[in-house]
């Protein structure tokens, strides 16, 4: 497979060229007559013994040149995964071959939100392949501060190796995944808030909270004190001697037991 550019007055295109005698047969006529949303126009010829199929990528930006200088991000490579999906259930319906989807960054085009691709009649590519060296172009472009977008990349690039694999099981899974990924996440910055907040406190505030800490274990036993008192024979709660002239507690090793009256 051969591939130039042109660019002219007229717009700009693309040619790609096959070592095969061009025949038109009913996927160029279903192409031409029917305008299925994702797929670019496209045309073709016969021209010095060759197959060319022109395509026309005026005001569109292939997905080589879109991520040459970003990163892609995790919602990025889940509107392509998802848009691709779409489109591979949308040609079935034309009778049409999804294998001959053009799964390559410099054939693949985008514009106002939305991806386009190239359907080539005779695509010598395989599809399975394709997307395998896709999923290493996703992994060497992905935004490595996107956590998401990592584990999302790592996942399709595990998968391309199988023999059978499916795109949709994937996805499916990486939701399922993400969701508990993202509540540990969740739990794990509230816990790192709280650590910051503790030790953004001056020192009196600090002793204040020691303080009311104590109190509240004073005041409020534990289940396990609890346990004990009752299990314990001849345990009874104390209390501090009270001065009867002056009505005062008295120091706290004057102790009595209440059943001392």
């Amino acid at each position: 497979m051969k591939i130039e550019y042109e660019t002219s007055l007229d717009g700009a295109h693309m040619h790609i060229f096959l070592q095969e005698k061009y025949e038109e047969d009913y996927q160029i006529q279903m192409i031409s007559h029917n305008k299925i949303e994702g797929i670019l126009a496209m045309e073709g010829c016969e021209t010095e013994e060759c197959s060319r199929y022109t395509y026309e990528i005026s005001g569109l930006v292939s997905m080589e040149k879109k991520y040459e200088k970003t990163s892609m991000k995790k919602e990025d490579l889940k509107v392509f995964i998802t848009e691709l999906l779409k489109l591979i259930e949308e040609v079935q319906k034309y009778m049409l071959d999804a294998g001959n989807l053009i799964l390559r960054p410099e054939c693949i085009f985008y514009k106002e939100g939305k991806w386009n691709f190239c359907y080539l009649p005779d695509n010598p590519d395989d599809m399975n392949q394709a997307f395998h060296k896709m999923t290493e172009y996703f992994v060497k472009t992905v935004d490595y501060n996107d956590t998401e977008a990592i584990f999302l990349a790592y996942e399709l690039h595990k998968a391309s190796f199988q023999e059978n694999f499916s795109l949709k099981q994937v996805l499916s899974e990486y939701e399922k995944h993400g969701k508990e990924r993202e509540r540990e996440l969740e739990e794990l910055r509230e816990k790192q808030k709280l650590h910051e907040n503790i030790f953004s406190l001056d020192d009196d505030k600090v002793q204040d909270l020691k303080k009311i800490r104590e109190e509240v274990f004073a005041y409020h036993p534990t289940p396990a004190v609890t346990a004990i008192r009752e299990e314990v024979p001849g345990w009874q709660p104390w209390k501090r001697k009270r001065d009867p002239e002056n009505g005062r507690w008295g120091r706290w090793n004057d102790l009595i037991l209440e059943s001392d009256h």
